[in-house]
């Protein structure tokens, strides 16, 4: 809880009764790895704060599974259109590792927004990040090669490259597992 708070903090002053609040609000879940925790058809009731490792969303299409983004350590799992407008997932949240999260409903969180306008903050930096993230992920995939991509997630997203499974990884960076391998096996070598 106290890195969730730090957080939070970090974007925000937590005056007292707001911490409190949150506390009140907010439950620790410990998942295995391979725990879905969003299928299709659900709707996301709790908005999701990962205090340890890596949830994947992903797809089923033609029996592939498409990997569209990887929430990890310090940032908000949401399905933005399921959880703040009430629409039916079209995408799983599994987790990739064992994975602690702090949830909070969606009955909370916009009785956090209604009694703590400062909380706003938050939601706002929200929509931008994942907003700046897919932007990001756009550009790269339709500018840079395989190996490029790869290089690049590896050097923003150390925490995920070392914890989520090849395949899953060359999907969403839009290449094959063999390449993945091929490219973390150079990498250590390099390191070596």
């Amino acid at each position: 809880m106290h890195f969730f708070l730090e957080f939070l903090q970090s974007h925000i002053q937590l005056k007292s009764n707001l911490q409190e609040f949150i506390r009140e609000v907010s439950h620790i879940q410990y998942y295995k790895t391979g725990t879905l925790i969003l299928s299709p058809g659900e709707i996301q009731e709790n908005i999701y704060f990962i205090q340890e490792g890596v949830i994947r969303v992903y797809s089923n299409m033609d029996e592939y599974e498409w990997t569209s983004w990887f929430f990890s350590k310090g940032e908000f799992a949401i399905s933005p259109d399921s959880f703040l407008f009430g629409n039916k997932s079209v995408e799983y949240f599994e987790t990739c590792c064992s994975t602690v999260i702090i949830s909070i409903s969606k009955k909370d969180y916009y009785s956090l927004l209604e009694k703590h306008a400062e909380f706003k903050m938050i939601v706002d930096y929200l929509i931008q990040y994942i907003s700046k993230q897919s932007k990001d992920r756009i550009f790269n995939l339709s500018h840079m090669s395989a190996s490029e991509r790869y290089k690049e997630f590896v050097s923003q997203h150390k925490y995920i490259s070392d914890r989520v499974q090849g395949q899953h990884l060359a999907s969403f960076l839009g290449t094959n597992a063999e390449s993945i391998s091929r490219f973390r096996k150079k990498n250590a070598q390099d390191k070596s």
